[in-house]
């Protein structure tokens, strides 16, 4: 009996984790109806019923039968979730605030307007209008406005990398669009908790203005993410030399976060220790722009948590998993976000290239091997995404990140703690910011460095979104969930390579 299964554990191909399986056919669901007509979709859903029906009546599989449910889910979701069209002209539009953008050049911002009534009738998604910076206006404000709606345009080109406009959108929960020709504020006052949000990062913002002057901008963008541009010079430089992943608020944010707050609580009291750092953790999402950077690893994180305190395995690949079914259910449309998939993709190369690099480098005795492993690993993940959507590939990430990370790992935590000092002790905190200014500052004279160096950055043919997928399922073989030798796993690995070629080629010519 120990034979025979010792035989049937050897003939397994994957290691199998029921949530990834779930998650994959989940955004199956998603990308495919996201791209095929309503009689496309049609045909689609009802294969995979019939799939579904023979699972049930005539294969009995329950790992494919869940595989197919998590497609139909996939496919029903987002369907739910696309809004009705509607065409430019002029509408009458009213709803409440929920965030306020600052002033442009042009004497202009953005308002975020949810719970949205458009002529008469309520509209399921937001809406994103542009008022002049003259209106005071705050966040939980009811408004009424004659907006002339801009029609978003769209793509048939997934398979490519032509931007689609509307995807873009209702990727962050928007579906209408348009300028403000009137305006008008109906009351002040709603949404108490929004509002208090809101108060306390706007208060955080100025603090770290008035502390950190010209690098204020990149102290919030680096602390609790911006939904506006930063200082073009220093995003361009990020981005040319491979580091502009720091930017996005995630798990190392989350990291600090756990730390700060676990120090303060006793061990003994497990569950109490758990339930207080997740709560701090909801908070500083709510605080923070919810990227998915931050929901994802906040999810992670507290998958993770939990699992210690019922003293079970964790397991990143499941954690990672659930993170994307949780977003993708609350918002299907951001599987098309940049951020979604280069967040994931950098936590899905993290956790499959991550444990054989440490392998190889466990023989050197470097004080910061782990991190260089995490930054390879995300740095190849996230490759041909980067080329798939800017067309450009920095040929010298590795060193700018081995100089990078340890700077802002340093740097960060100092900002935060300097920011909070501001408030009781302002000028004590105004001669600590020169320090992580200072880092900033060294930082940034590296990285012009590098930008100068022969063929720092390389243009590309964009590869199409096809060959990024056959790219991230070569790193899920070469993985340790693949349990196969090494030999076997190479021969899989060339295939893919094949076809990754011949998707690349197809999409040049």
């Amino acid at each position: 009996m120990m034979v025979l299964r010792s035989t049937v554990e050897n003939n397994r191909i994957i290691n199998y984790r029921p949530l990834f399986e779930i998650a994959i056919g989940f955004m199956l669901g998603i990308a495919v109806c996201g791209e095929l007509s309503a009689y496309g979709k049609l045909g689609f859903i009802l294969i995979i019923m019939l799939g579904i029906g023979a699972e049930i009546f005539i294969l009995h599989s329950r790992r494919a039968l869940l595989f197919m449910l998590a497609i139909l889910l996939g496919c029903c979701l987002i369907q739910i979730y696309t809004p009705n069209r509607v065409k430019t002209g002029t509408y009458r539009v009213s709803g409440i605030v929920e965030s306020v953008g600052r002033e442009d050049a042009h004497g202009k911002r953005y308002l975020t307007v949810d719970r949205v009534i458009i002529a008469g009738r309520a509209y399921s998604r937001k809406a994103y209008i542009h008022v002049s910076a003259e209106i005071s206006v705050s966040v939980g404000d009811s408004i009424e406005a004659s907006v002339n709606i801009k029609e978003l345009s769209d793509s048939n080109g997934y398979l490519g990398n032509k931007f689609d406009e509307r995807k873009y959108y209702l990727s962050k929960g928007i579906g209408l669009y348009g300028d403000a020709k009137s305006f008008t504020l109906i009351s002040n006052g709603g949404l108490p908790l929004r509002r208090s949000l809101n108060a306390i990062r706007t208060s955080f913002e100025y603090k770290a203005y008035e502390l950190f002057g010209s690098d204020g901008e990149t102290v919030i963008k680096l602390l609790m993410g911006s939904s506006e541009a930063m200082q073009s010079e220093r995003r361009e430089l990020y981005r040319d030399t491979g580091i502009s992943h720091i930017l996005s608020i995630s798990g190392f944010h989350m990291a600090v976060i756990v730390s700060i707050v676990g120090r303060l609580l006793p061990r003994r009291r497990r569950w109490l220790r758990i339930g207080i750092i997740g709560f701090v953790m909801i908070i500083y999402c709510m605080i923070c722009v919810r990227s998915p950077g931050i929901i994802r690893s906040a999810i992670m994180t507290f998958a993770l948590l939990v699992s210690s305190g019922f003293e079970r395995r964790e397991d990143g690949l499941s954690a990672i998993s659930l993170a994307a079914i949780a977003i993708l259910i609350s918002n299907p449309y951001q599987l098309y976000s940049i951020s979604f998939q280069l967040s994931f993709a950098a936590c899905f190369g993290i956790l499959m290239i991550g444990p054989c690099l440490n392998r190889l480098l466990r023989r050197y005795s470097m004080p910061v091997k782990l991190g260089l492993s995490t930054s390879i690993s995300a740095s190849i993940a996230t490759m041909v995404l980067q080329m798939h959507y800017f067309g450009t590939l920095s040929t010298y990430t590795l060193l700018s990140n081995m100089f990078a990370v340890p700077i802002f790992s340093l740097a960060i935590p100092f900002m935060l703690v300097i920011t909070m000092i501001g408030y009781p002790f302002p000028e004590l905190a105004s001669i600590l910011a020169y320090l992580p200014r200072s880092l900033l500052f060294l930082n940034d004279r590296f990285l012009n460095a590098v930008s100068k160096l022969p063929g720092a950055a390389l243009d590309f043919y964009a590869p199409s979104a096809l060959s990024c997928i056959i790219f991230l399922i070569g790193l899920f073989v070469i993985s340790d969930y693949v349990l196969r030798p090494a030999q076997k796993k190479l021969e899989y690995l060339f295939i893919l390579a094949l076809l990754f070629t011949t998707c690349a080629f197809v999409s040049i010519i």
